[in-house]
């Protein structure tokens, strides 16, 4: 018996892992999208926010989310990178997306 609930029990943390995994991927690709419809918005400051697991849902984290963009000496006027990371459980777990985006 005592098997069958650790077996439960670690089944049930890497479900809600998963959960938590899903919905920073979620954040941080809704945070590119932001900075790809208008660098502008973080052309002089980064854009930081945070946020809850969402609507009725009792997870542990909060997800903090942060938007910037990097000048490039390389790249061709107007290109920076924009970089999006999505933490959470503290700053234990990170998602990190780049891509390079024209800034006016």
């Amino acid at each position: 018996m005592a098997a069958d609930m650790a077996v439960l029990s670690s089944s049930t943390d890497s479900a809600s892992e998963a959960v938590l995994s899903g919905r920073a991927l979620e954040l941080a690709r809704d945070g590119m999208e932001i900075i790809i419809a208008d660098p502008g918005l973080a052309k002089n400051q980064a854009l930081e926010r945070s946020f809850g697991a969402g609507l009725g849902e009792n997870f542990r984290g909060v997800f903090s989310r942060r938007i910037w963009l990097t000048p490039m000496d390389s790249l061709p006027p107007g290109l920076q990178r924009a970089t999006v990371t999505v933490e959470w459980n503290e700053g234990a777990d990170i998602i990190r997306l780049e891509r390079y985006v024209k800034v006016p």
